[in-house]
């Protein structure tokens, strides 16, 4: 995000050494350390440049030698040269209108979030390295499993870059991912001694729903007992006090409507809607159908409105206020030319 607010591209050449400088620049941190949990490139392309600070190697020599070697993977490394010719590599495309396709072009020199280059089968080997510990051993994987703790005491979902999940009642461990076209989830079901991986090189695919039709044929069935039938909140006079459009300082939109006697949550790319329930938990606290628990302060609801609620979800607790009804123009004294430090651009 911060090169595209620098002005690149995706399929601009992006190496290591133009993060680590773009990443030096900046100035404050998107939260403070445990109060909230991100999925963030920038990390994991640090941690890259740890690896070669202690050891000597860059990522792509060390993980050869350590990971790939040891486990025969012997169609898998880091790609850290973009200009280098790879022998049967797939290219990725995305859907363009009547059934027509364009590539879409990946020109990264960097490791540590991406550009790691392997097969279906390589990554089979490294799924079952969770069984065997033959890299790195047994105790190592399992701290692997360790789900971050927030500082208020909540529990992520996410450990050592893997989702600690459940599907139909079997625990699911896995990791998606996705650059250009390309979409891709790894996953495991350890109660049944089952991985599965899915590759695609087309942006419109959902690898996970067809990782999980896979496990459909091996699992047999769900685990879960059944749950008791949700109560939801009826109450219209407060419900229609809700629909509206609701903004975060951090940039988060959403509009809220009321349509045939429901309330919905409107779609802003294609105009879809999609129904939000809630269920009463207590203390203003309401568990919605789409995902969080939704808190309202009485002190911000008016005879006919709500001002101000609150999203809490597992890594983040999003504060929504109401976007004014007219929206501030736009005139002539905004105009000018703006220069961000952090990322060396001007605005103009």
């Amino acid at each position: 995000q911060l090169l595209v607010n620098a002005g690149w591209q995706l399929d601009d050449v992006i190496t290591q050494e133009h993060i680590i400088k773009l990443v030096s620049k900046q100035k404050t941190l998107n939260f403070n350390p445990g109060e909230e949990h991100m999925y963030c490139n920038t990390g994991y392309t640090l941690m890259a440049e740890i690896v070669k600070k202690v050891s000597g190697l860059t990522l792509r020599q060390y993980a050869e030698k350590n990971i790939f070697q040891p486990l025969d993977m012997k169609d898998t490394h880091f790609h850290d040269n973009y200009t280098e010719i790879v022998p049967g590599r797939a290219y990725s495309y995305n859907p363009l209108p009547n059934n027509k396709y364009q590539h879409s072009v990946l020109s990264y020199s960097n490791v540590g979030a991406t550009s790691l280059f392997t097969t279906v089968l390589d990554e089979l080997k490294w799924l079952n390295n969770y069984e065997t510990g033959t890299v790195g051993g047994k105790d190592l994987v399992q701290k692997m499993y360790q789900v971050g703790v927030l500082n208020d005491g909540r529990k992520l979902t996410y450990a050592f870059a893997l989702n600690m999940g459940k599907y139909k009642g079997w625990q699911q461990i896995g990791h998606g991912g996705g650059d250009a076209g390309f979409r891709t989830y790894a996953c495991r079901f350890p109660e049944k001694g089952l991985g599965v991986v899915v590759f695609s090189n087309y942006g419109a695919v959902n690898p996970t729903g067809l990782a999980n039709q896979v496990a459909d044929v091996f699992l047999q069935g769900a685990k879960e007992e059944p749950r008791p039938e949700e109560v939801y909140f009826t109450d219209s006079t407060f419900l229609k006090k809700i629909p509206g459009r609701y903004y975060t300082e951090r940039g988060d939109q959403v509009q809220l409507v009321w349509q045939n006697g429901k309330l919905a949550r409107r779609n802003q790319n294609v105009g879809s809607t999609a129904e939000i329930k809630l269920v009463a938990e207590g203390n203003d606290r309401y568990r919605t159908s789409i995902g969080g628990v939704v808190l309202f302060d009485k002190k911000s609801i008016s005879s006919d409105s709500v001002m101000e609620f609150k999203v809490e979800h597992p890594h983040i607790i999003q504060a929504f206020k109401r976007l004014p009804p007219v929206e501030q123009k736009v005139t002539s004294e905004f105009a000018g030319k703006y220069f961000d430090a952090s990322t060396e651009t001007f605005y103009h």
